[in-house]
């Protein structure tokens, strides 16, 4: 074989191995399918196991940075494009998220994911550019700023930026996966019309795992 496309075979399926074991979506669906499936009612305490369920609010909700959308939690990734003599691509210069503890319900039955920053994937349904003739809109271009970063260079041109943000708010549909802990209502002092709240926590060796992808829903 032709040392060039060996090189070229070998770039691919690392290229592939990188993506299935490293890339957030592909992490997550494995976590989210490797876990038994129940519902909130039947979950075992202490268990790890998957639940489905709608999003409610348990406190003020965030503000989604680029779109302004009150959300439980949001993903913010912006890249600018980079141009070199060898090298032409995307570099990410922010990655920014936050969330709050949020409710599941299902059925009349409740869950808490009581975890600041869970592994997730967020579908990223909120995508802007700004490049030469296209101003980012001043609300980024604050948002830019408080990450140190900028939409234009030193020369007062326009940067080529894109703007990716994902969120998870009220009544969409989450998938999560983590160890369930059954407590009473009274003893998280949270007023939820039921007797018992189940607390989705990380588990020892691992993390707490969602996602909003219908296709993991």
């Amino acid at each position: 074989m032709d040392i060039s496309i060996f090189v070229i075979l070998l770039l691919l399926v690392g290229g592939f191995l990188a993506y299935y074991f490293f890339n957030r979506k592909m992490v997550v669906k494995r976590k989210l399918k490797a876990s038994p499936l129940v519902r909130i009612s039947d979950f075992q305490h202490g268990d790890v196991a998957t639940i489905k369920g709608t999003v409610k609010y348990l406190q003020e909700p965030l503000t989604a940075p680029l779109s302004g959308r009150p959300c439980a939690q949001y993903r913010v990734i912006i890249e600018q494009m980079r141009m070199t003599r060898d090298k032409k691509g995307w570099e990410k210069i922010i990655d920014d998220e936050r969330s709050v503890p949020f409710l599941i319900e299902q059925d009349g039955e409740f869950a808490m994911v009581d975890e600041n920053y869970p592994k997730s994937y967020l579908v990223e349904d909120r995508k802007f550019r700004s490049r030469i003739l296209k101003d980012a809109p001043d609300k980024f271009e604050d948002y830019l700023k408080s990450h140190g970063q900028s939409s234009t260079n030193g020369l007062g041109a326009n940067r080529n930026i894109r703007y990716r943000e994902g969120i998870l708010e009220a009544g969409e549909q989450v998938s999560v996966v983590g160890k369930g802990i059954w407590k009473k209502s009274t003893e998280v002092y949270l007023s939820v019309p039921a007797e018992q709240l189940l607390i989705i926590e990380a588990p020892e060796d691992g993390h707490v795992y969602l996602s909003d992808d219908p296709n993991m829903v």
